[in-house]
C-alpha cells in the first residue's frame, strides 16, 4: 500500500510539472478574479436575459411615447338595410388634444419599468459575482490545503524513513511504523480531498463564466491576499456611508423602482376615468370623397364604474409595496453589516491562528528534540504534528473567508474596486514560518545573506521564503 501510495505520489508530482511546464512554455498569465467577473457579466445566461429584458422595455418606452403621436386608421363599413349600398372606405386621423395626463402617466409607467429592468440586471450580476467569488473563495481555500497537506506529507514521509531506520536497528517496536504510515494516509485523503474542491470550484467557476479549461489558466494557483493589506482595504471601507450603501443595492433600488411604478399606475387609472377630448379627421376615397373633422368628447368609467374599484386596488398596492421597498433596504443593511463582521471576525481569527501555528511549530520542534533524547513517545511526535496541520488547515480557512468577505463588500459598495490586485501581497516579510498558510516566511540558509540587514530585491516569495 505505502509503494503505491508512492507511486501516485510520484505521478501527481510530474503532472504538476508538467502543468507548470506548459505554462511557462506559453508565457499564459493566470486570470484573476476580476477577469472571471467580467467574463461572467458577459458570458452568464442569466445575466444575459435580464440585459435582454432591459432593450424590451426600452423599446416599451418608445411605444409609450409613440402615443402623444396621432393614430391612422382605414375603415371599410358595410350595413343593413341596403345591403347593396357601396360599402363605406374612408381614411381616419385621430389626435388625443386633452387626457388628464393619461398618456403622461403611461409614459412613466414605462420609463419606471425600464428603471426596473435595468435594477434586475444589477441585481442579477451581483448575485452571479457573489456566487463567483464564493467559488473563488473556496478555490482560495482548496489550494492552500492542499499545500498544507503536501508539507504534513513531506514531513511524515521523513519521520517514517526515520523509523524504518530505529525499526530495523530494533530501537522501536512495528506500532510505531504503522503509525506513521497511518497518519500519512489520513494525510493522502485530506490531500485527496483538497483536490476534489479545487476541481468543483473550477468547475462552478468555469459554468459561471462560460470560460473553459479554466485549470491551465488559473496555473500558477492563486495566491492567497496578504492579511495587512486586507485589513488596509478594510480600514479604507470603514469611511463608507453604509446607509448610502445599502439604499444603492441592487435590490433597493428595483423595490424603489416598483413602488414608484405603483404609483404611476394610480395616476394612470384616475385619468383613465376622467374624459377625453380628442380630434378627428376623415377622408372617404369611395364615391364624393368627402372630407369630415370632428371635435368629441370620450369618457369611459368601465363596466359598473369598474375604475373607482381598479384605483383602490392599485392604492393598496402601493402600500405594500412600500413594506417590500423597506423590507429590501433592511435586508441590504443586514447584508452590508454580515460581510463586515464576517471580515472583522475572520482577521482575527487568522491572527489567532497565526499564533497557534507558530506554538505548534515550537511544540513539535522541542518534541522532536525530546524524542531523540527519549522523553518523548512517538505519539507525542505524531500527535504534534497532527497539531500543526490542524492549526495551518484552519488558518487557510480564515484567510480564505477573510478574503472572501472583503471581495463581496467591495462588490456591494463598489463593484469596481474588486481586484485582486488592490489586495494582493506586496513583497516577502522576513518573518518565521510554520507551515504553508502562515503569514510569515522562513529564509533558506543559501538566500539568507543576500536579504541579511536590506530588503530583499528578489520579489519571489516563492523561490526565496517558501
Amino acid at each position: 500500500m505505502m509503494e503505491s501510495l508512492r507511486k501516485n505520489n510520484r505521478r501527481n508530482s510530474r503532472l504538476a510539472v508538467l502543468t507548470i511546464s506548459i505554462c511557462l512554455i506559453s508565457g499564459a498569465q493566470a486570470l484573476t478574479l476580476p477577469e472571471l467577473l467580467q467574463a461572467a457579466s458577459e458570458n452568464h445566461p442569466t445575466i444575459q436575459a435580464a440585459r435582454q429584458g432591459v432593450n424590451a422595455a426600452t423599446e416599451d418606452v418608445t411605444v409609450a411615447r409613440r402615443q402623444y403621436w396621432p393614430t391612422p386608421s382605414a375603415l371599410v363599413e358595410s350595413g343593413a338595410p341596403n345591403r347593396l349600398q357601396t360599402p363605406t372606405q374612408l381614411l381616419r386621423v385621430e389626435q388625443t388634444i386633452w387626457d388628464f395626463g393619461l398618456t403622461d402617466a403611461n409614459v412613466q409607467v414605462a420609463e419606471r419599468a425600464a428603471d426596473i429592468a435595468g435594477a434586475a440586471l444589477e441585481s442579477q450580476r451581483q448575485t452571479i459575482s457573489l456566487q463567483l467569488i464564493e467559488a473563488w473563495g473556496t478555490l482560495l481555500s482548496s489550494y492552500g490545503r492542499i499545500r498544507v497537506a503536501e508539507a504534513m506529507l513531506k514531513r511524515l514521509q521523513m519521520h517514517e524513513a526515520m523509523m524504518m531506520r530505529r525499526v530495523s536497528g530494533e530501537l522501536s517496536t512495528r506500532v510505531d511504523l504503522d503509525l506513521v504510515r497511518s497518519r500519512i494516509l489520513q494525510g493522502q485523503v485530506e490531500l485527496t480531498q483538497a483536490q476534489t474542491g479545487v476541481q468543483l470550484s473550477i468547475t462552478r467557476l468555469q459554468n459561471l463564466t462560460g470560460m473553459a479549461e479554466l485549470e491551465a489558466r488559473l496555473t500558477p494557483p492563486p495566491a492567497m491576499p496578504s492579511r495587512n493589506a486586507m485589513d488596509g482595504q478594510f480600514r479604507l471601507l470603514g469611511q463608507t456611508d453604509w446607509e448610502t450603501a445599502a439604499n444603492r443595492q441592487p435590490t433597493v433600488l428595483r423595490a424603489d423602482e416598483e413602488l414608484k411604478q405603483g404609483r404611476e399606475r394610480i395616476n394612470a387609472k384616475i385619468a383613465q376615468s376622467r374624459p377625453q377630448i380628442y380630434a378627428r379627421f376623415d377622408q372617404a376615397v369611395n364615391g364624393q370623397r368627402d372630407s369630415a373633422v370632428y371635435l368629441g368628447l370620450r369618457y369611459s368609467p368601465g363596466a359598473g364604474f369598474s375604475n373607482l374599484a381598479e384605483e383602490s386596488a392599485l392604492a393598496a398596492r402601493a402600500l405594500a409595496l412600500e413594506q417590500v421597498a423597506e423590507a429590501a433596504r433592511i435586508d441590504a443593511r443586514q447584508s452590508l453589516d454580515l460581510d463586515r463582521n464576517n471580515l472583522r471576525d475572520a482577521g482575527l481569527r487568522a491572527q489567532s491562528l497565526d499564533a497557534a501555528v507558530m506554538g505548534a511549530q515550537r511544540v513539535f520542534e522541542s518534541y522532536e528534540r525530546q524524542f531523540t533524547a527519549g522523553r518523548k513517545t512517538w505519539i507525542d511526535l505524531m500527535n504534534a504534528v497532527r497539531e500543526v496541520a490542524q492549526n495551518a488547515y484552519s488558518l487557510v480557512d480564515a484567510n480564505a473567508a477573510q478574503a472572501a468577505a472583503l471581495y463581496r463588500l467591495q462588490l456591494r459598495v463598489n463593484p469596481a474596486s474588486v481586484d485582486l490586485q488592490v489586495v494582493q501581497d506586496s513583497g516577502p516579510r522576513h518573518r518565521r514560518r510554520a507551515y504553508p498558510g502562515h503569514t510569515g516566511a522562513r529564509r533558506r540558509p543559501d538566500h539568507q545573506a543576500a536579504c541579511k540587514g536590506r530588503r530583499c530585491r528578489q520579489n519571489r516569495a516563492v523561490a526565496c521564503h517558501a
